[in-house]
């Protein structure tokens, strides 16, 4: 019998052996992610200081990862420093409204108060490191409003270069969304190597990289090139967003 069948059997017979949160064999079958944090953190001598970084997407891969954390900071109990990491050519946390807005380009499912660049932004067409999407994740914009956490963005091109150092080292090819994570937790490793600081770093490693050969082989090639809009390049795009009164 599986594991995840026994305690299953064991919650609906209604067992004395109630399995509670704290107990791992509950965890791997409701949250895996979690189990791994939970025994990291477990095995660990000390946690100094603790950043979590995770790439932004349309399915926000963030929200999975930070939750057990943010909801230990939502208590009181611990105070992480969470960094979402997006795109500079794609910017919706950085540097859109927050406000609502159609979830898709056709403006037909309801509205969603998100940071939002508007629903006909077009990333320009050199973007090849994924995350186009206009808007983000309801809670965890509204977590980035209320100061729980960062938001940064990079440049693509500084992206495929850790994703790069990252295959090399660890054998691994990462997928671009995923390398945004990755570039950052480098950039804050080498803080950490200047001020001496102790530091331990999460990132969530969401995909690898084998459909996104060609993207790899334009930046190989010297042919990948950055993009940042400019303010006027935003505001098209904030000119579509639908009036909502605010209360």
């Amino acid at each position: 019998m599986s594991e995840e069948k026994k305690i299953n059997d064991q919650q609906e017979s209604g067992s004395p052996e109630q399995l509670s949160l704290n107990d791992d064999r509950r965890v791997k079958v409701l949250s895996p992610g979690t189990l791994v944090a939970k025994r990291f953190f477990r095995n660990r001598l000390a946690v100094v200081g603790l950043t979590i970084l995770a790439v932004m997407f349309v399915f926000s891969f963030i929200g999975g990862l930070i939750s057990p954390f943010m909801g230990e900071k939502l208590r009181g109990e611990k105070d992480y420093q969470i960094i979402a990491v997006e795109p500079a050519s794609c910017p919706s946390l950085t540097r859109g409204k927050f406000a609502y807005d159609f979830c898709d380009t056709g403006m037909v499912t309801p509205l969603a108060k998100m940071y939002t660049l508007g629903s006909g932004f077009i990333p320009s067409p050199n973007h090849a490191g994924g995350l186009r999407y206009h808007g983000m994740s309801p809670v965890v914009s509204q977590l980035y409003h209320d100061g729980l956490m960062e938001a940064r963005s990079v440049e693509q091109t500084a992206v495929f270069d850790a994703a790069e150092q990252f295959a090399r080292i660890e054998g691994i090819l990462p997928a671009p969304e995923s390398s945004h994570a990755i570039r950052v937790a480098i950039d804050e490793a080498l803080k950490c190597k200047e001020t001496g600081e102790e530091k331990t770093i999460v990132f969530g490693l969401t995909g690898t990289g084998y459909f996104d050969m060609v993207a790899y082989e334009k930046f190989n090639n010297g042919e990948m090139s950055d993009y940042i809009p400019t303010d006027a390049d935003l505001e098209i795009g904030f000119k579509g967003l639908p009036d909502v009164p605010e209360k």
